[in-house]
């Protein structure tokens, strides 16, 4: 029989029947395809979560069977994103933004943010950290001016990038800013609950 190997993934819950298919035709393709055995562990702890799958056979064909689940289980997060495929580079959000790619993507745009005082450390994170992290998720280049005036006020934070880069990194900041506001008025009234009693 050679040198099998057995390898195993673990299939999010809800996406086992995409593997499987209707009356396992699916499982049957990839098991064709790839030239690998392929089974599912369908009891087991957890498998609500998820569940192994088993594949087994050749390295070689081992490995095809994997790429074969990777990309259906990533097809299926794009929706709609299509076409993309291997090769297409340029992360998975280029695929599913830009369906005529504008020019290369060259055109990039840039917007300003204002971040409240309370919530520029934790948009600029431990070390710069956190604006490392928004900048390497989106791809926007992301920048606190100094002003040597810096008074209480809020500061403005400067993205620059591809739309939708701009766009996704504002979002993250504007959720960091509403997770600190939150967290503040929480502390205030922590104090004070029960006030305005009379209605």
């Amino acid at each position: 029989g050679g040198l099998g190997t057995t390898e195993e993934i673990m299939l999010p819950g809800p996406k086992v029947g995409l593997i499987i298919g209707k009356n396992g035709k699916t499982i049957k393709q990839l098991q064709e395809q790839s030239g690998a055995k392929m089974v599912v562990i369908q009891d087991g702890p957890n498998t609500e979560y998820e569940k192994p799958l088993r594949i087994s056979g050749d390295p070689s064909k081992v490995e095809h069977a994997k790429q074969l689940v990777m990309e259906l289980l990533c097809d299926k997060e794009l929706q709609g994103g299509g076409g993309g495929g291997p090769g297409s580079g340029g992360g998975r959000y280029d695929d599913v933004y830009s369906p005529h790619d504008q020019g290369n993507g060259l055109a990039t745009n840039s917007t300003e943010v204002q971040v409240p005082k309370i919530a520029v450390g934790v948009v600029i994170g431990r070390g710069g950290d956190m604006i490392k992290k928004i900048q390497a998720e989106t791809g926007c280049r992301v920048q606190f001016h100094q002003e040597r005036d810096d008074g209480p006020g809020d500061k403005r934070c400067y993205l620059q990038g591809k739309p939708h880069q701009v766009e996704q990194a504002r979002q993250m900041i504007e959720d960091l800013i509403a997770s600190v506001n939150r967290r503040d008025q929480e502390t205030r009234q922590g104090g004070g609950r029960g006030r305005g009693g009379g209605s």
